[in-house]
């Protein structure tokens, strides 16, 4: 699959927010951004999702991650940088809606505001196509190991979501207004500084550090209830029954956050444990937890064991022999990737 992760679309209204912010602004970064409002309202392409589609087509690009170069991580009033952030992400999250086989989407962040960036995440992640965000190289003129910013870091890593560090006005700006000299050498200078801040600042090591020891407390705390729990069954009259509870239990708990493959096997265990059919158990387990698709394919194949068992048994045998070689295939392949 060819996938274009840096791809830009905006809206007319994120447009006119735009000028509205910048318009009159004679900055080196104001300039820089009156540039970029002239190719964003020149080029048919930044805007038109149809047309978009049509390139996509044109250049064999089977997926796109949608994303914008934010001028709103230069604006230093709040509601000015609500209503930009607003205003783009509503622009690539609905194609994304619309498309999910085309698009995805790397949300735009208010980074000088943490508490507003934190409450855009909590609008806008629970988007399925959201896989991450684009943070500029600074946010309100701070560099982004700024301690203010520790906790999206933070959230970030709790939503399991990476970043894409992405240029927008690069220092000695005032330098490189002609000759497209920003984005030829200062973009990559931006970046790179961006990035070797963070490094050097320990800001990934902060915020692994805080996930790992977050994850070691609930870790004990499991440990202490798992262990009580033990204890009363050994002190208990009926071991036998209070182990297959216990085990019951848990198998629910390590199902809880995963997919229809563990909600399946789960199930399945809990029936031999209790003396019950675990095939019977496994396709309910996997149909309960399964997306459409998923409870398709479960469908699929009762149906077609239960028309073979009935024309030959041998055809049966032969079915489920494919079934198992293509899920080993399927699995050895994954492990290679």
């Amino acid at each position: 699959m060819r996938i274009d992760v840096h791809a830009h679309l905006f809206s007319k209204a994120y447009i006119e927010a735009l000028r509205r912010v910048f318009g009159n602004d004679n900055s080196p970064a104001g300039q820089d951004a009156q540039r970029l409002i002239k190719w964003m309202s020149t080029d048919p392409r930044m805007t038109d999702v149809a047309g978009r589609l049509q390139e996509m087509e044109k250049w064999g690009i089977e997926m796109q991650v949608l994303s914008v170069p934010f001028h709103g991580a230069l604006v230093q009033d709040r509601a000015a940088a609500g209503e930009l952030t607003r205003l783009a992400n509503e622009m690539i999250v609905q194609p994304a809606r619309d498309r999910p086989d085309r698009f995805r989407v790397l949300l735009t962040l208010p980074l000088q505001f943490p508490e507003l960036a934190v409450e855009t995440l909590d609008r806008f992640a629970q988007e399925p196509t959201v896989v991450g965000v684009a943070l500029m190289g600074t946010a309100g003129g701070r560099p982004l190991n700024d301690a203010a910013f520790m906790p999206v870091y933070a959230e970030l890593e709790r939503r399991g979501l990476p970043f894409l560090l992405h240029p927008i006005s690069p220092p000695g700006l005032d330098c490189m207004l002609e000759l497209n000299l920003a984005n030829v050498v200062g973009f990559m200078f931006e970046t790179t500084l961006a990035a070797t801040r963070l490094v050097l600042a320990g800001v990934f090591a902060s915020v692994l550090n805080a996930a790992v020891g977050s994850a070691a407390a609930k870790l004990e705390q499991k440990v202490v209830v798992w262990t009580d729990k033990l204890n009363a069954v050994a002190g208990g009259g009926d071991s036998s029954g209070g182990l297959v509870a216990l085990a019951d239990e848990g198998l629910d708990e390590l199902a809880e956050g995963g997919g229809a493959k563990e909600k399946a096997g789960a199930e399945g265990i809990k029936a031999s444990l209790h003396g019950k059919n675990p095939v019977w158990a496994a396709i309910k387990g996997a149909w309960q937890a399964g997306t459409p698709v998923v409870r398709a394919a479960v469908i699929a194949a009762v149906v077609s064991a239960i028309l073979l068992l009935l024309l030959s048994p041998v055809l049966l045998i032969v079915f489920l022999l494919s079934l198992l070689i293509i899920a080993a295939v399927h699995r050895a392949r994954a492990a290679t990737t």
